[in-house]
């Protein structure tokens, strides 16, 4: 009797541990090895503990609706924000076959800044390069080297955000001397039935919307947008998202990467670039100059003007304040300019300091009718010797010195305020 007396106290001794237990939570751990579970499922690291107070969570129930809690949250997107136009109403035939010469891949660039250009070339391709949907053409053969780059910035973007398929028309200069990225976008088929979309005119059903393109086959000549109407944080957001900007990356940023490998100069170029570099100096005791004059001043008459006789000393007064900043007696000015007389004028004021230009290839326009295989040579070796400065001086105005900008990493810049007329 007394056996089972005790028996029934023991056993309910041993409940009231056991529900006191469940509904503390918590117990205490005599020194032992614990196998502890990291919060995700496995199992965790063996570890050796002194006694400690361990919190016990008992876990919980996964539902569907849990699980799909858990998945990667993405932005949402405004929504006049169009990401795909790849449905066309009516089947668009393929109208160029990329051969194996515009297939050829690119081994090496100019930059040594550890960032993978090839991989990024190759998603940019991937893709624009789809074998059906709305297309856009973009016409490079409008205005010289900066003003033909900033415009199939906007035009390439476009078919990013859209994900529209993307060709380049351009002068076979500019294939002739470059290593781009674009090459097995070239177009060779003709335009007649592409809707032209020029300065922004009845292309897009929101104006100020980018993502907005009719469901057309487009020709882009020349079409620009304001900073505020492409350059949003939302824009940004959605290339994050189809993998062409990183999440590090800033607009200038992106701009940056796209131009080096759309510009990248052939095999000879590159070696004149760099014989070059060593001719001229170290770049980081550089400090660039370009003088966009055009008008009667440049060594090729133009319609219109920009930067004066009157102004080139404005340039020479800037760029010696900037030499004051280098830290060296090797510090030295690298000049560009279309026009010889802007030279002679800029070098005869520097007094000791020292003006270096390249004249490896005569000087001349690089727009569609006026460019010659020599100036178009001598427009890019020019550029990315300026591009390495550590300080610059530009010209406002002038899409060469505007893509300068986006292309260098210089510390300082200073844009000269000049008219165009």
């Amino acid at each position: 009797m007394a056996y089972h007396l005790l028996y029934g106290v023991s056993l309910l001794l041993l409940l009231s541990f056991i529900s006191i237990f469940l509904q503390e939570g918590t117990w205490n751990a005599p020194n032992s090895i614990l196998v502890l579970h990291n919060g995700n499922g496995s199992m965790g690291e063996a570890l050796c503990h002194p006694p400690r107070r361990i919190v016990i969570k008992p876990t919980p129930r996964i539902s569907h609706q849990s699980i799909n809690a858990t998945k990667k949250e993405t932005t949402p997107l405004p929504s006049n924000r169009v990401m795909n136009q790849t449905k066309p109403i009516q089947p668009v035939k393929q109208v160029i076959a990329s051969s194996a010469q515009n297939r050829r891949t690119f081994h090496s660039f100019l930059w040594n800044d550890g960032f993978d250009y090839n991989a990024f070339c190759s998603r940019i391709i991937s893709r624009v390069s789809k074998s059906s949907g709305y297309m856009i053409v973009a016409d490079g053969r409008h205005g010289g080297l900066g003003h033909m780059s900033i415009s199939l910035l906007y035009a390439l973007f476009v078919a990013l955000l859209t994900g529209r398929r993307f060709y380049l028309i351009t002068s076979d200069e500019f294939w002739n001397n470059t290593n781009s990225c674009l090459r097995p976008l070239k177009w060779e088929g003709n335009t007649d039935k592409l809707r032209i979309c020029k300065d922004n005119l009845f292309c897009f059903e929101q104006k100020q919307n980018p993502t907005s393109l009719k469901r057309q086959n487009v020709l882009f000549q020349d079409v620009r947008f304001y900073h505020k109407e492409l350059e949003t944080t939302w824009e940004l957001r959605m290339l994050r998202n189809i993998g062409i900007a990183s999440p590090a990356d800033s607009w200038l940023s992106l701009e940056r990467k796209i131009l080096r490998v759309v510009l990248n100069p052939s095999d000879e170029l590159t070696q004149v670039i760099l014989q070059e570099r060593e001719r001229i100096g170290p770049a980081e005791y550089q400090v660039g100059v370009h003088i966009r004059c055009a008008g009667k001043l440049s060594d090729e008459k133009e319609s219109v003007r920009m930067v004066t006789a009157e102004q080139i000393p404005q340039f020479r007064f800037y760029a010696k304040q900037m030499l004051k900043s280098i830290a060296s007696e090797q510090g030295y000015v690298f000049l560009t300019t279309d026009s010889t007389y802007a030279e002679n004028h800029f070098k005869k004021g520097m007094g000791d300091a020292k003006a270096i230009t390249f004249s490896g290839y005569k000087r001349g326009h690089t727009s569609d009718k006026r460019v010659t295989d020599l100036s178009f040579k001598r427009s890019l070796v020019d550029l990315y010797l300026l591009v390495q400065s550590k300080m610059l001086v530009l010209t406002s105005k002038s899409g060469y010195s505007r893509i300068a900008r986006i292309m260098s990493k210089a510390g300082k810049v200073r844009n000269m305020r000049v008219s165009y007329h």
